[in-house]
């Protein structure tokens, strides 16, 4: 391939391939191995979870970013990975009840106070038809 390596018996892992050879540049989640290190490049960012198609990493440019990762509840980016926006995200709820069954159902995200991310308004709402419901 004339890369400047060779497969029989050398280092190069493809001999016909000229993009493939010992210290070519990877490209990530292709399926080949352009550095011949034995691996794809499927983790781009280095936090140990793997990204791309295939992978869990729902950002694999930043190490920040992956799942299990702590939320951080007023940047607006879904940090952990779990599909959730950080206003309507279980792991941004405010307060607990310390009796270790988690979170309580009251939170506030963004100065409007919900439970388990229904906003006010709709909470004011069935409170009033239940309200209603009482007095007729």
């Amino acid at each position: 391939d004339l890369d400047g390596y060779t497969g029989c018996g050398g280092e190069d892992c493809n001999d016909n391939n000229p993009g493939v050879y010992p210290g070519a540049p990877e490209v990530p989640y292709d399926g080949t191995d352009q550095d011949c290190d034995g691996n794809d490049l499927t983790d781009v960012d280095g936090d140990g979870v793997d990204g791309g198609p295939y992978g869990q990493d729902c950002n694999d440019t930043d190490a920040e970013i992956f799942p299990g990762a702590t939320e951080d509840c007023e940047d607006g980016v879904d940090g952990d990975c779990d599909g959730i926006g950080d206003a309507y995200d279980d792991d941004c709820l405010v307060g607990d009840d310390d009796d270790d069954s988690g979170p309580d159902c009251a939170c506030e995200v963004h100065g409007e106070r919900s439970v388990k991310g229904l906003p006010t308004a709709v909470m004011l709402c069935a409170w009033l038809a239940l309200r209603r419901r009482r007095i007729t």
